[in-house]
């Protein structure tokens, strides 16, 4: 028990900490990357401004261009994937960083930190991707990796998840995950029944939005080593 509060401990410390340096303050920098239009082109050159709404990005002749959602299915930057995907709640569309890859699929959508109220209201991301790095050095081989690895070095600003979705086994239907104990647990744990020895093996306490990248991953783990 105190292993895995110190361990949920220090990943609160690296949401402040791992992606200091890898993503931009609004319109302040580019760095490396591509964009994929709907029509499955991909483009490559530098990005800037990540939102769930807008992504700024400069071609090889200096032209800049704010792209939507309804323009890409995607893009990559500091390594990390982020998909166009519609709403669950109404037909509009936005980009989601995909954060981890396996049964369950988790995304979620990246606001930047000087927006108002951003860190407030959602987890840092440096947290998050440094949760990610820290498990492949582990090298431990039981979870699927995330989608990408985000360079440190890449950006130069926090950004913060306002909110995780997800999908299971491929499915094309992506669900928002629901904050409040009793949401979340109504939520996940029907979704895990074919591995309740993963909801068994985590205490109460640690069962809850804040703790799931960590929940996916076990989960992830579990099916991975069903399969072998």
């Amino acid at each position: 028990m105190k292993k895995l509060l110190f361990s949920f401990t220090l990943l609160q410390v690296m949401f402040c900490t791992s992606l200091a340096s890898c993503l931009s303050a609004q319109g302040s920098a580019f760095t490396e990357g591509y964009v994929i239009t709907v029509y499955n082109d991909t483009i490559r050159g530098l990005i800037s401004t990540i939102a769930p709404d807008e992504v700024l990005f400069k071609d090889s002749h200096g032209y800049e261009k704010t792209f939507y959602p309804t323009d890409l299915s995607g893009y990559m930057v500091c390594g990390m994937k982020f998909i166009a995907f519609a709403n669950p709640g109404d037909s509009t569309r936005f980009f989601l960083a995909h954060l981890l890859k396996g049964t369950i699929d988790l995304y979620g959508t990246i606001i930047p930190e000087n927006a108002a109220d951003a860190v407030a209201a959602g987890f840092l991301l440096g947290g998050v991707i440094g949760g990610l790095i820290g498990a492949a050095a582990a090298g431990s081989g039981d979870s699927p990796p995330a989608s990408g690895s985000l360079n440190s070095e890449c950006m130069n600003s926090n950004y913060s998840i306002g909110a995780f979705y997800l999908r299971k086994g491929g499915s094309d239907n992506i669900r928002k995950v629901p904050n409040g104990r009793k949401k979340f647990n109504d939520f996940m744990i029907p979704l895990m029944r074919d591995h309740l020895e993963v909801v068994r093996g985590i205490p109460e306490d640690m069962f809850f939005t804040g703790n799931l990248i960590s929940i996916v991953r076990q989960y992830n783990a579990a099916t991975v080593k069903q399969v072998r």
